[in-house]
């Protein structure tokens, strides 16, 4: 086991229902397409399956129980041994005895997690964009700008390996830090263990965003006090609904891109997966032959035949390198991603089928014999 980025693929698990029992689970990794089972020679946990094995009389069986003890937290129970999986030597094994909270894992469910783009502008429900302004001898931030490109604009989001941020405001060349209620642009050497500068974003829709302060586990929304108006404020418990859409953020993300080029794109045939196969009459024809063959009287021949094939749907994983041009700044960079993923639908295994021929006869030799 390694620690992995939350967002990156590598460690991306998805867990597929079994046809035996609602209760199984094969776990697959998204990543190679490779599935859990026992290993050949011992009792750790690989990904090793190229296809799911319910046959639970086989060592390589695939099947998997999560047992849930919490909303994120659960015990895994492989099927074929009965045995609790556990974090041994830094790896997953099956441990025969079972003691006390050995095995307890945790789980992030991938589509909560909110990748917030590295260089953007937030827009509040009052249309104005944050930007950094001072206040009260503080560095307060504001929903006041109209402009998404003006520096005072301009945030830089770091993401962390846990799915938490840290926001950088560009005006103000500062960390965001909770504090009171307030949120602040005021830190500026970060340091890991400080939980006032982390945020979880929660996702609304495909633009839309909220921030909870960790600090103290309040999202943020647009507040007003005294002589400070329209800054950002961590003091809400829940995420309220349109009808009270001014006590909260509505953070929309612009992001500060005027060019992408996606290129050098790589695609990992060896970790391809095909699923959802059928049978599929592709379509049925006759077929008529007139012609003369080597006898002296000259035959016509039909047959009906169909072509039947396969079809399945296949995922191909794919990295690439990504270049952007920052619309504020005009400056280049490029990373490299392995997230792609190709999925398409396909038909293979043609089998053209003859069902059954048949002679025709030949009008040309419609003529009564004599007495």
């Amino acid at each position: 086991m390694r620690n992995e980025n939350v967002f990156s693929t590598l460690i991306k698990i998805e867990a597929e229902r079994t046809t035996t029992n609602n209760a199984y689970v094969h776990l697959r990794f998204c990543n190679t397409n490779r599935y859990w089972q026992r290993n050949t020679g011992n009792d750790a946990i690989v990904a090793q399956s190229n296809k799911p094995n319910e046959d639970m009389s086989d060592r390589s069986c695939t099947l998997f129980e999560a047992i849930m003890t919490g909303p994120d937290t659960f015990y895994l129970t492989h099927i074929q041994t009965g045995w609790r999986v556990v974090i041994l030597s830094n790896a997953f094994q099956l441990s025969r005895v079972s003691l006390g909270y050995a095995g307890l894992l945790k789980f992030m469910n991938w589509d909560s997690l909110v990748h917030v783009p590295s260089h953007v502008a937030f827009q509040g429900f009052n249309d104005s964009y944050l930007r950094g302004v001072w206040a009260e001898n503080a560095q307060f931030l504001q929903f006041s700008s109209n402009d998404p490109n003006e520096r005072s604009s301009n945030h830089q989001v770091q993401l962390m390996p846990d799915g938490h941020v840290r926001i950088y405001c560009q005006h103000f060349t500062r960390w965001w830090r909770y504090h009171n209620d307030w949120i602040w642009a005021s830190t500026l050497n970060p340091s890991i263990d400080d939980r006032n500068l982390l945020f979880w974003p929660v996702k609304i829709d495909n633009n839309t965003i909220t921030l909870r302060s960790v600090g103290n586990n309040k999202f943020c929304k647009l507040h007003a006090w005294g002589n400070i108006n329209r800054c950002l404020n961590a003091a809400t418990d829940t995420i309220v609904n349109d009808a009270r859409i001014r006590c909260k953020i509505r953070a929309y993300q612009v992001e500060l891109v005027s060019d992408r080029k996606i290129y050098n794109v790589r695609y990992r045939m060896e970790d391809a997966r095909i699923y959802g196969e059928t049978a599929y009459v592709a379509g049925t024809t006759t077929a008529t032959n007139l012609s003369n063959d080597h006898d002296d009287v000259g035959h016509g021949y039909g047959d009906d035949s169909c072509a039947a094939k396969e079809r399945g749907v296949g995922d191909v994983p794919y990295s690439y390198t990504q270049q952007e041009r920052s619309s504020t700044t005009g400056l280049i960079t490029e990373l490299d991603y392995d997230d792609g993923l190709d999925t398409g639908v396909s038909c293979y295994n043609f089998n053209f089928v003859i069902q059954k021929t048949r002679p025709i006869a030949d009008p040309s030799l419609n003529f009564d014999l004599p007495n």
